[in-house]
């Protein structure tokens, strides 16, 4: 995705994306556009932290993708 900056990869249960900057609060308006979907993420500047549970299923991990697709394609249109 040309609009992610940077993904180290998975550290745990977490990792980050760290987006381009698109004005003011970039990570915090992904955030806020993927908890539209009923995904919670949390922003650190430009980065987008996803803490998924260990045991996380296929299909929540579908909806974790997804919604986090979708506040970029909110924030990046």
């Amino acid at each position: 995705i040309a609009i992610v900056k940077h993904s180290p990869g998975v550290a745990g249960a977490t990792t980050g994306i760290e987006v381009r900057p698109r004005g003011e609060r970039t990570g915090c308006r992904v955030c806020a556009a993927a908890r539209e979907l009923g995904v919670i993420t949390r922003s650190l500047g430009d980065v987008v932290i996803l803490m998924p549970p260990l045991g996380i299923t296929e299909p929540d991990l579908q909806q974790l993708v997804a919604a986090v697709r979708h506040g970029l394609d909110t924030v990046y249109a």
